[in-house]
């Protein structure tokens, strides 16, 4: 339906919460927060419903930084190689 929230029951992903390659991006979280709407209680939201949304959100955050922090890994471990190999022609000549 339009102008409801796009989570699926059980906080499962739903598939377009997910890039390329199956990854969670930035852009997806945003999508999440302009698009939120919460159940409706007898005194304001359904306090389970918010409780929900915000872990997913939590859990498209978490998953996001520990991408992000692999390939930074990666890019510094690749910088340290280039430099090791740098050190090694220097001290060949």
């Amino acid at each position: 339906m339009p102008g409801r929230c796009k989570y699926r029951r059980g906080g499962a992903p739903a598939a377009h919460d997910e890039g390329p390659a199956g990854a969670v991006t930035l852009e997806a979280i945003a999508e999440k927060l302009g698009d939120l709407r919460f159940r409706r209680a007898v005194w304001g939201a359904d306090d389970r419903d918010v409780l929900n949304k915000i872990r997913r959100i939590d859990e498209m955050y978490r998953a996001l930084y520990l991408e992000q922090e692999a390939r930074y890994r990666a890019l510094l471990e690749e910088r340290d190689r280039e430099v090791e190999e740098l050190w090694a022609r220097l001290g060949r000549r």
